[in-house]
């Protein structure tokens, strides 16, 4: 393996491992590339898994004389093993958010879902993952029986997003529902189903 093959397969190496384990930063930046982009590092996670045994088997017949050759396959073999091991990233950072307090889902059409949860720093994260990630932020006060959200990070392509919201009876017969409005005339909204609810309402 030349020297310069050997530099450009590493750095292309360094850099996968790079963005899978960053992927929370990323993710919910590219929209509805966010698939295409997703079976693009699949790809390259196979031509890496490929390469490594050849690399592998040339190594064996070489007798492991190489040291390039034997420092690339040892870098191949612990970014293969992590990636394969933590496919998410080797660090939860969803995890300094903040103790989830309250979860609400939904589940649409073409498996599309949608979670909100109230974090115990007093922030929100509504995400919906629909062929991309959209991901909303912000503030949350509880006020008697009512959520009222502030400080609002809008999602990519969003122009507006809900005031308050309500947790009711829900109308399906699943329990307990948070119902998100828009304004004061906004009755109606759509239903998440309450999973999870330490805040009291």
């Amino acid at each position: 393996m030349s020297e310069i093959k050997s530099k450009v397969l590493i750095f292309i190496t360094v850099i996968f491992f790079l963005l899978v384990n960053l992927q929370y930063f990323w993710e919910t930046k590219i929209s509805y590339l966010l698939i295409p982009f997703t079976l693009l590092l699949l790809l390259v996670y196979f031509c890496l898994v490929i390469i490594c045994l050849l690399s592998l088997y040339r190594a064996f017949r070489e007798k492991f004389k190489n040291p390039r050759r034997n420092f690339f396959i040892g870098v191949l073999l612990i970014v293969l093993g992590l990636t394969f091991y933590k496919p998410g990233g080797l660090i939860d950072f969803y995890q300094f958010e903040g103790k989830d307090l309250f979860i609400a889902t939904r589940e649409g059409a073409a498996n599309c879902t949608t979670t909100f949860k109230l974090k115990s720093n007093h922030r929100f994260i509504d995400r919906s993952i629909c062929f991309g990630i959209h991901e909303t932020k912000g503030h949350y006060e509880i006020k008697q029986d009512t959520i009222f959200f502030s400080n609002v990070v809008l999602a990519r392509g969003d122009k507006d997003y809900y005031k308050f919201g309500i947790v009711k009876g829900s109308t399906s017969g699943k329990g307990r529902a948070f119902v998100r409005c828009r304004n004061q005339a906004d009755t109606t909204g759509i239903e998440l189903w309450v999973v999870k609810n330490d805040i009291g309402l």
